[in-house]
């Protein structure tokens, strides 16, 4: 039986057939339509509204000309990583034509004891390493990083032989040792307890720039050639003079 909700403002006509259906008006249309689709209508509405949002947030969003991967093995804060990025533009070159030099830096924190979050981060690692994001890699531990990952390259572009030990003295560049980095104004950066302001330089001391394995798809790929062209050009100038 129809609820009298949907009922109240209907009138019988006294001309009709006795049992006949009268029509709806239009109110009990949308009455009727509302009681049956409410949830449908909202659904809808709430997909409409992530996909507008979404939209807008890739629209603001700024690609970036480069991407530097930051491999961590001790605790630290994402702040302390991004406030990288303008100073690290200061070395490349507008390469999408926007009009400006934008680095994005994405850092790897292998620091946690939660399985599930390396796991999680391990996973964006190799998400990094198969898109050929990242020109170079800073780490806190090159060791580590080369035993865990085994995707780095020697100083002079070339590779450990397979099933010969790393010869770590010729991988990796000490970040100190970068006088195109010690030079950088960057400022303080805030600790893992909030309390106290350290200089980032100290901070980056312990850091060194690894260079990535070419990858295997370059000849086949002249916009990924391109782009690792470049970002040898970055790596030469922020380890220029380097010890």
């Amino acid at each position: 039986m129809a609820s009298y909700r949907y009922t109240r403002d209907f009138h019988q006509d006294d001309n009709a057939a006795p049992g006949a259906r009268q029509p709806m008006t239009s109110k009990q249309k949308r009455q009727n339509f509302w009681f049956y689709y409410k949830w449908h209508v909202i659904g809808i509405l709430v997909v409409i509204a992530v996909i507008v949002f979404t939209v807008m947030d890739l629209a603001g969003r700024v690609e970036p000309d480069y991407t530097i991967g930051v491999i961590t093995f001790e605790a630290s804060t994402t702040d302390m990583f991004e406030s990288l990025q303008e100073p690290f533009a200061s070395f490349g070159e507008d390469l999408n034509g926007d009009g400006a030099v934008v680095v994005d830096v994405a850092q790897y924190d292998l620091a946690s004891e939660d399985p599930q979050v390396i796991m999680a981060t391990t996973a964006r690692l190799m998400g990094d390493f198969q898109t050929n994001q990242s020109i170079f890699f800073l780490t806190d531990n090159v060791e580590k990083a080369q035993n865990q990952l085994g995707a780095f390259a020697y100083k002079d572009g070339s590779v450990p032989a397979e099933g010969e030990d790393v010869d770590y003295s010729r991988m990796g560049i000490a970040w100190k040792d970068c006088p195109a980095l010690t030079a950088l104004e960057l400022g303080n950066a805030i600790s893992m307890t909030g309390e106290t302001d350290l200089p980032m330089q100290e901070l980056m001391s312990d850091f060194s720039i690894v260079q990535r394995m070419t990858p295997d798809k370059l000849e086949k790929d002249e916009e990924l050639a391109a782009y690792w062209n470049a970002g040898k050009a970055f790596y030469e100038k922020v380890t220029q003079g380097a010890a």
